[in-house]
């Protein structure tokens, strides 16, 4: 019986793994270091921080904290808003109606489709019945689908801006880091 070996030996395979996965490793690391600094010294740049900075990081990352922190938060108070006008518009009579009438047709075929055809009317009429508000009572109950709406659209638009103008003032780091050292001075 004779047995022919074919492709590498399984020494090799993991060896040349191992290679790979090191030189892969030290790709990596050089790729990485050259464009955290390349981008961060951009950005520094495009911020008014100077330019050939020792270490751009230390000017760069705050900014770009607060961006941050400033866009997260405008995202999740912009999100419980629309989430509340959502929540308004399930309430209305025609969506209920709906799901009332969905849940039993739904295990019928042809019915399902005519149930998802209607969803789209319904749907514009349970829109339009929240934006109306109550026919009868007071102001608010007659307006508060209004208000909700356009408080969550103005969350948006503000929540927008704020990240943007936030992100384009130019703030003044020079009593905590000397831009000429080394070090950061405290």
């Amino acid at each position: 019986m004779n047995k022919e070996k074919r492709g590498i030996s399984k020494g090799a395979f993991w060896g040349l793994m191992l290679g790979l996965g090191i030189a892969g490793q030290l790709c990596w690391n050089i790729e990485n270091q050259w464009f955290n600094t390349f981008i961060y010294a951009k950005i520094a740049k495009k911020n008014g921080h100077g330019e050939n900075l020792n270490d751009p990081a230390h000017s760069v990352k705050p900014a770009i904290r607060e961006v941050i922190s400033r866009s997260g938060t405008a995202k999740n108070i912009s999100q419980y808003l629309w989430a509340a006008v959502g929540v308004g518009v399930a309430m209305q009579k025609p969506w209920d109606t709906f799901f009332m009438d969905a849940t039993f047709k739904f295990w019928k075929g042809k019915n399902f489709i005519n149930t998802i055809k209607a969803f789209p009317k319904t749907l514009a009429q349970s829109s339009a019945e929240f934006f109306k508000g109550a026919k009868t009572g007071n102001v608010m109950q007659r307006h508060a689908g209004k208000m909700l709406l356009g408080v969550a659209a103005l969350s948006s638009v503000l929540g927008i801006i704020n990240s943007v103008v936030g992100a384009r003032t130019k703030k003044c780091h020079s009593h905590i880091i000397k831009q000429d050292e080394r070090c950061v001075v405290s």
